[in-house]
């Protein structure tokens, strides 16, 4: 079982800073852990939610695959949460770069191009080695800092001595113009 089959679905809601009233649908929880907690609270409040891991066993609104294997379809989810699947994944993979990193920016932008225009693409921790280099005629972030580092884990310096910037934050990707080809 995954860490994030452990987390609330009220935790995380606080945590990603998420409007559940607002969020646009249909939404898609990436790495939604095996208990899929917050899509099933979404859908009790009345949302079309989704979630996708490889460890939930599969019905009529989860999907059981691995995110790099599972093809996003463009220009289809309203919001796209990914809380410590996609970002912890490509945080490891930056620090070490070569093929691993690649596939994460890939699949990074993958999920931006599945966004529908107002759009939102919600995950913790923080990538900003790609949030700063995202045109911003196209994207707006909104960063929430997270306000206490995990007991034991890496010191802030030792974050941003790694990744340039402290990725201790939770994100929301909002797509503002889309050009579809």
């Amino acid at each position: 079982m995954t860490i994030q089959a452990e987390y609330s679905a009220e935790f995380q809601i606080e945590l990603l800073g998420l409007d559940v009233k607002s969020l646009p649908e249909p939404i898609l929880d990436i790495g939604c852990g095996s208990k899929a907690s917050l899509v099933r609270e979404l859908r009790r409040r009345g949302k079309t939610a989704f979630g996708l891991d490889r460890d939930v066993k599969a019905d009529d609104f989860l999907i059981s695959a691995d995110l790099f294997d599972y093809p996003l379809k463009m220009n289809s989810w309203g919001t796209v949460i990914s809380h410590q699947s996609l970002s912890n994944y490509f945080l490891e993979s930056h620090l070490k770069s070569g093929l691993e990193a690649a596939k994460c920016a890939m699949k990074y932008m993958e999920v931006l191009r599945s966004l529908k225009r107002g759009g939102v693409f919600a995950y913790a921790p923080g990538l900003p080695f790609i949030e700063e280099i995202l045109p911003a005629d196209k994207y707006r972030f909104v960063r929430m800092p997270i306000r206490d580092l995990p007991v034991g884990g890496p010191s802030e310096m030792e974050l941003v001595r790694a990744y340039g910037k402290n990725p201790f934050y939770s994100c929301r990707v909002e797509v503002v113009n889309i050009h579809l080809k």
